[in-house]
């Protein structure tokens, strides 16, 4: 059994989102003047436990005096949703001076057109159901609904406005007295109009991480792997979670508070528990396993994957800014300690698994796919209007907030070419970025003869991850598989240069190198963030990184020590540049 590290802090195992609304109702009897009003504030909360969206159920609370519990299960056609909804509902009701409990359940069914969700446009809801009491026909209607998608301090906040008819059954309910004993007149059957002031839902950024990818290929391998070494940022629940089921021997917390609840919960569990980076860079030195999974979010991933390698450790490398920082520094400590990196990344496991019998000398060119991002059709006349909730729906893959603004700005692929520079040792000239929008192949090689390779899959993470610890087999696995039919068709573009010029400054810096390279990366990571916080726009990033490459000590073969001394200078020049 092999022992493994996991080094991942962005992990999460489902989705979530919370929503409020205030609402109000009136329905009545003109010819008797006796009103029913109900107005209140309504709450949600759903957690889609990792379930795909055909089969999601969402849960809600309405606070108004009672009580009321929905199950939702959409059902997505292409563009369409169709959500057949089940209800059962408790409230006290008020109905002229009188008030009493009325007891109701219900189902509908609601057809979203258009893609869900999608930032700064109108999404048309229309809602039919009926309610009944006691086994009767209390009343239906139908809702008319609009939302979209805005952004407030870097959080995506959904708004809704709408306006619901209410048709009253004629046969009512028996009696007259109470209102639970409503007896409504035959000749107004449309009385009533329910309406949505408005409504916010509040949806989190969130995501399933590599760490979490690599402890699901880990089950699907069985007793292969003995997990040694688990981390989080913040999420201690998750931690402790997945440190009980896998029993490693170590954690490592960067949180302080985290780091407090991760020790309490593991106390009598016989796991050490380190705090902050410090413990990080200690479990990422372990000479005592065989393989380190380094899944780490930008410039803070370099030295863990050095110190693996000092200790002779095999880093499955997810985190490509370690080559793109300190790539000549790794291929040295490499040929030292014997070690070896095996690439992650979709684009580079595919190169990888091209290369697999061939012979490097034979290499004509690397092909880099991506799928351009959510812009690759914008104008790009409206490129200063983009925000961060536009930028972070990536139309393919599942990511982390800071990936998903590269794949927007496409610098992923420029920082790709730096990669596959380090892993392949193949010149910028001959690596060349392809879009190709469908994500299924995700990298060719073009020999000498001019035959290509391409590796073809799902937009999966967990079949690299398995490739790298199983390597050079493949193992069998139970995710979905790819089925051409249903794909349909394949296609392919040149990227655009005046659209996404990160692309060009990566490959400018690569041709440069020395710290060039270095200083693009830490300059787009900071900028990056900036972004996400609102701070500057969306095409200031390039600019930003234009001018920190432009104005940094370029050095020809930085120490480590220059590196950091670089981090912090490209860091500080950042964040001198002004609030937009």
């Amino acid at each position: 059994m092999r022992r493994i590290v996991i080094l991942c802090l962005v992990a999460q195992t489902f989705g979530q989102w919370s929503s409020f609304s205030l609402s109000g109702l009136k329905l009545g009897d003109k010819k008797s003047e006796q009103l029913y009003r109900y107005g209140g504030l309504t709450t949600a909360h759903q957690s889609t436990m990792g379930i795909p969206k055909e089969r999601r159920i969402a849960l809600g609370a309405t606070m108004n005096k009672g009580f009321s519990n929905s199950g939702m299960i959409p059902i997505i056609h292409g563009e369409i949703k169709v959500s057949w909804n089940l209800s059962l509902r408790g409230r006290v009701a008020s109905y002229g001076a009188s008030e009493g409990v009325v007891q109701l359940y219900g189902w509908g069914m609601s057809l979203t057109p258009g893609k869900e969700d999608e930032p700064s446009k109108w999404t048309v809801l229309l809602d039919a159901g009926r309610l009944n009491a006691h086994d009767q026909l209390y009343l239906t209607g139908l809702q008319f609904m609009g939302k979209r998608i805005v952004e407030w301090k870097g959080i995506p906040i959904q708004i809704g406005l709408g306006l619901n008819k209410v048709d009253v059954n004629p046969f009512g309910i028996a009696g007259d007295d109470s209102p639970s004993k409503v007896k409504l007149q035959t000749n107004f059957l449309n009385v009533g109009t329910s309406f949505n002031l408005f409504g916010l839902k509040v949806i989190p950024q969130l995501c399933i991480g590599v760490g979490v990818n690599a402890l699901n290929v880990i089950d699907n391998l069985n007793d292969a792997f003995d997990v040694a070494v688990l981390s989080a940022n913040k999420n201690g629940h998750l931690l402790v979670e997945q440190a009980k089921k896998y029993r490693p021997d170590a954690v490592a917390v960067i949180d302080n508070e985290a780091a407090d609840f991760v020790r309490s919960e593991l106390k009598h569990n016989k796991i050490t528990v380190l705090q902050g980076r410090e413990g990080l860079l200690e479990l990422a030195s372990r000479n005592d396993v065989d393989i380190m999974l380094n899944g780490l979010v930008g410039s803070s991933g370099m030295a863990p994957t050095i110190n693996a390698v000092q200790a002779g450790v095999d880093v499955a490398l997810s985190n490509k800014e370690s080559l793109v920082m300190a790539g000549d520094i790794i291929e040295q400590e490499k040929e030292i300690s014997g070690s070896r990196i095996l690439p992650v990344d979709s684009e580079h496991s595919a190169i990888w698994q091209c290369l697999v019998g061939e012979n490097i000398d034979e290499v004509d060119r690397i092909i880099l796919t991506g799928s351009g991002g959510p812009f690759r059709t914008r104008d790009i006349d409206t490129f200063n209007q983009i925000i961060p909730a536009h930028a972070l729906k990536h139309p393919n893959w599942d990511m982390g907030r800071k990936i998903t603004i590269d794949s927007a700005t496409m610098m992923n692929k420029g920082l790709e070419v730096i990669e596959t520079r380090w892993l392949f040792g193949v010149d910028a000239d001959n690596i060349q970025i392809v879009v190709h929008p469908q994500s299924i192949i995700h990298s060719m090689v073009e020999f000498k003869d001019k035959s290509v390779k391409a590796q073809m899959g799902v937009p999966d993470m967990k079949i690299p991850i398995q490739y790298a610890l199983t390597y050079p087999q493949h193992a069998p696995a139970s995710w979905d598989a790819l089925n051409l039919v249903d794909v349909g068709m394949l296609t392919f573009e040149s990227p655009d240069m005046n659209r996404f010029p990160c692309i060009e400054l990566a490959y400018e810096a690569l041709k440069k190198k020395g710290t060039m390279t270095a200083v693009l990366n830490v300059a787009n990571e900071q900028a990056v963030y900036r972004f996400l916080k609102e701070e500057i726009g969306f095409m200031d990033i390039p600019a930003i990184i234009e001018k920190a490459c432009a104005q940094h000590d370029w050095v020809s073969h930085p120490t480590l020590t220059d590196l950091f001394e670089l981090e912090a200078w490209a860091t500080r020049f950042v964040h001198a540049y002004p609030i937009k």
